[in-house]
């Protein structure tokens, strides 16, 4: 659930910065340049993990050709390779968002692009259900087990309609129709995600949670507070750097046996690193007057 609120929320605050003319130029500016600075991030965050990636690679014994495909196929379709499993949601968001500016081009309203979200997320559904039941015969089978070689699941599909739930919530007031007891009775929708022996009926349920805790989180108004910056810069550093630091751990512990490989430990090791390195980030980004160094800066806290 924690991903479909972040797609929510970007989706949120990027259509409510594009302003009430979506299919302006203006607007599709700003969402092209949005598009353009996630591919930054992406590619350079890429960059740093690939010494990992190679890393296994070279133990693998697979060969150069199959391994070369393998990251081709990760790096363009699923956004998660060797302890860079992360970046499957930049990679999600930048196809949506992508998707959208399309669409937005073509002059296609809010509400049919929300349609064909869940047009998507309906096809994921399914596509989960047979990848789940292992029911690929026949020929859509034999169809779907291609788009899980390259694609591995439809979580791609699914992400589409929370960053289009996210642009129409910041159309309405939404907040006008949704009040602390529906807030509740959605807490019971959660709790039947958490234990519902049912796929379908679980991922049925995830929208209307989302748009629910989405709303509900949207009352308590923390941008305008200084702490707001150090809590958001922190966070995307601690969510860029944090298998790094724990790829660094696990090679550590297999040297030192009475380190263990996870558990509490682990979490507060990797978790002191990264706010070490948030901290030194944050304070270079205020002090330092080189432009190269800030510009580098911006791509672990912007």
């Amino acid at each position: 659930m924690g991903g479909s609120i972040f797609f929510t929320s970007t989706g949120y605050f990027l259509f409510h910065r594009m302003g009430d003319n979506l299919s302006g130029k203006e607007a599709l500016n700003i969402l092209k340049m949005r598009i353009l600075q996630l591919f930054k991030v992406y590619i350079f965050w890429s960059v740093i993990y690939f010494p990992i990636a190679l890393f296994y690679y070279f133990h693998d014994n697979q060969g150069f050709l199959f391994d070369l495909c393998d990251y081709i196929r990760k790096f363009l379709f699923t956004g998660s390779n060797h302890f860079s499993t992360q970046f499957w949601y930049l990679l999600r968001l930048i196809y949506s968002l992508l998707l959208i500016y399309f669409l937005l081009r073509k002059k296609i309203t809010v509400k049919v692009i929300l349609a064909i979200g869940f047009v998507f997320y309906i096809l994921g559904m399914f596509i989960n259900y047979k990848i789940k039941m292992n029911d690929m015969t026949g020929i859509f089978g034999n169809i779907l087990k291609y788009f899980v070689s390259i694609f591995s699941q439809a979580k791609l599909l699914k992400s589409f309609l929370f960053v289009c739930l996210g642009g129409f919530i910041s159309r309405i007031e939404f907040k006008k129709y949704i009040n602390k007891t529906i807030f509740f009775f959605g807490l019971f929708g959660f709790w039947g995600i958490c234990i519902g022996p049912k796929l379908l009926i679980n991922e049925f349920i995830l929208p209307l949670e989302v748009i629910i805790l989405f709303t509900f989180l949207l009352n308590f108004n923390i941008k305008n507070r200084k702490v707001y910056i150090i809590l958001r810069s922190f966070s995307k550093i601690i969510f860029y750097t944090h298998m790094y630091f724990y790829f660094i751990y696990t090679l550590v512990s297999e040297k030192f046996t009475r380190l263990p490989p996870d558990g509490s430990m682990a979490f507060g090791i990797v978790l002191f690193l990264c706010m070490c390195v948030a901290s030194l980030l944050l304070y270079l980004d205020k002090c330092t007057k080189n432009t190269k160094v800030n510009k580098l800066i911006v791509l672990f806290i912007k």
